[in-house]
């Protein structure tokens, strides 16, 4: 499959300001060092994935978040094409990030107060799906995602979470068009740009620029532990009427623009130094 992270790959690594090392991951310097937290090693990871969300939006219920913080999905890929259809498991970040953090300011804020949201992973990276032919073909699902929103502000505490890890909010993206429940209508992904090409340290990278990976049939809980747990019984239902949670499916919508890098894990063993 042709994946890449272009701005991510292109523009940032050429500045020189990725410089992620990892435990196990020394050696991997210049633009193939968006791999270094692949767990390349590990047995049966034949491919290496860095993805960066760049920008797109995030509506849950009344709200709707844009993406301006960019965050980043890293991991290794188990891909068994001896069975069908193909079957892929994905192998957490050496580092333990398998997502990043990127802190979203939520417009319209809390009471008065800003407030920012931060999408993080609800399960152990293993619960990710990821289908390359879908995301190439552009149909079914192409990325999986479960995950949790976690709520700041000054009034918030620190446990604030619209889905937890027991019922997390299930993102499942696709580069094709959607099948919602209304008052939604069907929105349409894209591939992006495709092609792969090799690195200043000859290491060969499958890239897509600029694709949109797009959901608008999922739902979404409503939020806990919000404001201490003396007090979160009351402050959960203030969230949620601000925000109008619990959402079902048909009235929330994720949209992510975002590159795609993909190398298989032999190569990037190779490109180490």
């Amino acid at each position: 499959m042709a994946g890449g992270v272009s701005v991510l790959a292109l523009a940032v690594l050429a500045q020189g300001a990725i410089a992620v090392g990892g435990a196990g991951a020394e050696g991997l310097a210049g633009e193939a060092a968006v791999f270094n937290e692949c767990p390349r090693l590990t047995t049966g990871v034949n491919f290496c994935i860095y993805a960066k969300t760049v920008g797109g939006a995030m509506r849950l219920g009344q709200r709707t978040v844009p993406i301006e913080a960019p965050f980043v999905l890293q991991a290794g890929d188990i891909q068994n094409e001896n069975v069908e259809p193909w079957s892929e498991t994905m192998v957490g970040a050496l580092n333990g990030e398998t997502l990043s953090r990127g802190r979203q300011r939520v417009p319209g804020g809390l009471l008065g107060l800003p407030l920012y949201a931060t999408l993080e992973l609800a399960a152990p990276a293993g619960a990710i799906g990821f289908s390359a032919s879908n995301f190439v073909n552009q149909e079914g699902v192409a990325v999986s995602l479960p995950v949790k929103i976690h709520l700041e502000n000054l009034l918030l505490g620190g446990e604030c979470y619209i889905g937890t890890r027991v019922k997390p909010i299930v993102l499942n993206f696709t580069t094709g068009e959607t099948s919602p429940d209304a008052p939604n209508t069907p929105i349409a992904g894209t591939l992006g740009d495709e092609k792969a090409y090799d690195l200043s340290d000859g290491l060969r990278v499958d890239e897509a620029t600029g694709a949109r990976l797009v959901d608008n049939a999922f739902s979404a809980p409503a939020a806990t532990g919000c404001g201490g747990s003396q007090v979160s019984a009351l402050v959960d239902q203030v969230i949620d009427y601000q925000l109008g949670l619990p959402s079902p499916d048909g009235r929330n919508m994720a949209i992510e623009n975002l590159d795609l890098l993909r190398a298989t894990a032999e190569d990037v063993i190779k490109a180490e130094r």
